[in-house]
């Protein structure tokens, strides 16, 4: 994947709004994780800020043909996101896409990783010739606060940079909160204090237009592949399919993946292609891979046990696919690997009766 474009006149939010009145068809995309799929939504795919903002966005141009896509997954942020943007977002060739990671980007806070995928992700996103709407959506906490959010700042700058809008909702929440118009404890009136209900999501929506609208007034548009601000460790990546491996040591077999979970961004079938499994007693699984990191994207479930992963000589580490439910296990095994030789990846399942170790694909990035 190479985020390198060659200069082109930079797309305008008023071209787009020129285009949708014309009628004509487009694609919108929201990438993100559970805040932009709507955890904590009555119904996801009619409140959450998601559903909102198609809905506004649809009535604003009722004669254009627009087809909306979620690309949300709970629980991940940039990183896997750059494992996921060709599959989940390229793939549809969009022309304008709502962009969230910062808040999951933040869990991590000197993570230099995580910036760098960001910004690979803007680049990427420009280069394809989309428009990108940066949010930055809040947790309850903060909101009575005057802390900064873990990488709101760092986003912020990188909007700037590359002259793309940002949806700067907490700010706009504390605001509300200090008029006495918005209350967080109607905004998450449950103990999760992470994910609102509607009527937060309602408010997450009406900021988010609200600053697509200026962008549409204001004729923004993007800065044509400025100088880079982080690494270029993202700009390679490779997913590897292990289905595709022609042999699969004893005790694995090729499978499809899970079509169930509690909540919709977390169903597998619908991010990730075929999987392997290992039974209890399968034999070691051993792959080539090359970058300076290496990403699994696998499952996670109930029946889900544990595994080993040695890289090379390095010692060994020990990780856990069990999850409360059928979601996703996507661990960063390396991220300080030399990029310019092969590396050997050995995967050792842990397994008891009953338990399965379920992994669709390898990535590497800087490879």
């Amino acid at each position: 994947m190479n985020t390198t474009a060659k200069p082109t006149t930079p797309k305008s939010f008023a071209e787009f709004d020129r285009r949708a009145r014309a009628g004509e068809s487009l694609n919108v995309v929201f990438f993100g994780g559970s805040l932009t799929w709507g955890a904590g939504a009555s119904e996801p795919n009619a409140t959450s800020y998601r559903a909102l903002t198609s809905q506004q966005l649809a009535a604003e141009y009722p004669a254009a043909k627009i087809r909306f896509i979620d690309a949300a997954v709970g629980g991940t942020g940039s990183q896997i996101g750059c494992c996921r943007i060709d599959r989940d977002v390229l793939e549809f060739d969009p022309d304008l896409v709502f962009l969230d990671f910062t808040l999951n980007d933040g869990f991590e806070i000197l993570n230099q990783q995580a910036l760098a995928a960001y910004e690979t992700i803007l680049r990427r996103l420009q280069a394809s010739g989309s428009l990108v709407l940066q949010v930055v959506m809040p947790y309850m906490q903060i909101t009575r606060t005057t802390e900064v959010m873990a990488r709101s700042d760092a986003h912020k700058v990188l909007a700037r940079h590359y002259g793309n809008p940002l949806s700067d909702v907490l700010t706009a929440v504390r605001e509300r909160v200090k008029q006495g118009t918005a209350d967080p404890d109607a905004m998450w009136p449950t103990n999760d204090k992470t994910h609102p209900c509607d009527v937060g999501y309602g408010i997450y929506a009406e900021v988010a237009f609200a600053t697509f609208r200026a962008a549409v007034a204001d004729g923004t548009a993007a800065i044509v592949q400025p100088a880079r601000l982080y690494a270029t460790t993202y700009d390679h990546v490779t997913r590897t399919l292990l289905t595709t491996q022609p042999d699969l040591p004893r005790g694995w077999t090729r499978c499809a993946p899970c079509d169930s979970s509690t909540c919709g961004d977390f169903i597998m079938s619908r991010w990730l292609e075929s999987v392997i499994e290992a039974s209890p007693g399968a034999d070691e699984l051993r792959v080539t891979a090359q970058g300076s990191v290496v990403i699994m994207l696998a499952e996670g479930s109930e029946n889900a046990g544990r595994y080993e992963v040695r890289i090379d000589d390095r010692a060994p580490i020990e990780l856990s696919a069990h999850k409360d439910c059928n979601m996703h296990h996507f661990p960063v095994l390396a991220d300080d690997l030399d990029p310019s030789v092969a590396h050997e990846v050995r995967i050792r399942p842990i397994l008891t009766d009953g338990q399965v170790l379920r992994i669709e694909s390898l990535c590497t990035a800087n490879g």
